[in-house]
């Protein structure tokens, strides 16, 4: 049936109505308004690519996700890594809180490396949209007084860990120890 056809029967079908209710008939036109429009638009998601220091935890990360029809606490939101050795989807953590997403990552342990991160939005109405961003693991800078302490620490079981041997060259506060963890 097209659309006028449409329009016609239910007025027909409403005016039939109204008679039957004890309407006179008379020149009165009952106008229902168009029923709302489907949603088909898909939530937007904004995010840049980011990055986070190795051996890092609960790093909070910035991003936006919108809709048009749908109330902010009615959007889905998960993330997904292409790189599991670097960030597993476990440690991904979307939170949804009034509208406001966030993303918290908590890196593999001594690990550094670049992993994907897709963010998928999907509303009420089953909508949706994805996005991409690239998400660096950095290795940690650290002072050669910051290591030494580290390994002059005592252990769980109250052994000194000792220090073998360390030769800076340089000044000690800039020194790279960027070998110390393994590059995915």
């Amino acid at each position: 049936m097209m659309k006028n056809q449409s329009r016609v029967l239910v007025t027909l079908m409403l005016a039939v109505g109204l008679s039957a209710c004890g309407s006179d008939g008379g020149d009165d036109n009952v106008i229902l308004p168009p029923p709302p429009p489907a949603d088909a638009t898909a939530p937007t998601i904004a995010v840049n690519d980011q990055a986070v220091d190795a051996n890092s935890t609960n790093n909070v990360l910035s991003l936006t996700v919108t809709d048009d029809q749908s109330a902010a606490d009615q959007v889905t939101v998960t993330a997904a890594s292409d790189q599991q050795g670097i960030v597993t989807d476990a440690n991904l953590v979307i939170t949804n809180d009034d509208g406001g997403v966030s993303l918290t990552v908590t890196p593999q342990p001594d690990i550094a490396g670049d992993a994907t991160i897709t963010i998928t939005a999907t509303d009420e109405a089953q909508n949706s949209a994805s996005e991409t961003f690239l998400l660096s693991v950095l290795v940690n800078q650290i002072s050669a007084a910051q290591l030494a302490n580290q390994l002059s620490a005592i252990d769980e079981n109250g052994v000194t860990l000792p220090i073998n041997a360390v030769e800076v060259v340089g000044d000690p506060d800039e020194v790279d120890f960027s070998d110390l963890f393994i590059e995915q």
